[in-house]
């Protein structure tokens, strides 16, 4: 069987067409790329009690470089002193191995608003902690509000906000 020219030449059409549909319409959108970040940063900040400490603090450490600004906020009742940055905020996330055996976090009923310039972002939704304390299981949900800051066209989040226990 002998393929044409012609055959090549549409093939190639159709594949650069295709090409083009996917770089302008198969592109996650800046609400997709948020949700994802926002769920990557409640995977890391979940405990395994099998990692070791300063693994952690390390993992920690290079997971937020790509998740929080420099100077991210972080507000948690329970943290009352906790200090701006990405590194007392790697610390902080640190020390949660030490009171939970394991914690799972996810977030659910997230809203998204992306400001018109589509370089700022807030966020509100619920967290779920679902945890491992002292042999006991512990479940706790509350209300968190984040805001984020499109960096290098990337999605990074400048403050959170953990609402009191309910």
């Amino acid at each position: 069987m002998q393929i044409s020219r012609r055959s090549v030449a549409i093939a190639g059409l159709v594949g650069g067409v295709g090409l083009i549909a996917y770089a302008l319409f198969g592109r996650a959108s800046d609400e997709e790329r948020i949700r994802q970040q926002l769920d990557r940063f409640a995977h890391v900040v979940g405990v395994d009690g099998q990692e070791n400490p300063i693994f952690r603090l390390s993992r920690l450490n290079k997971e937020f470089d790509t998740l929080v600004t420099p100077d991210v906020r972080a507000h948690v009742p329970e943290l009352t002193s906790l200090q701006q940055g990405r590194g007392p905020l790697a610390k902080v996330a640190a020390h949660a191995g030490s009171y939970f055996q394991s914690a799972d976090v996810s977030l659910s009923d997230i809203s998204i608003e992306v400001s018109k310039d589509r370089l700022r972002a807030s966020s509100r939704g619920r967290a779920k902690l679902l945890a491992q304390q002292g042999g006991q299981m512990r479940r706790d949900e509350r209300r968190v509000d984040f805001t984020l800051s499109r960096s290098d066209g990337e999605w990074l989040i400048d403050s959170l906000r953990v609402g009191d226990a309910e």
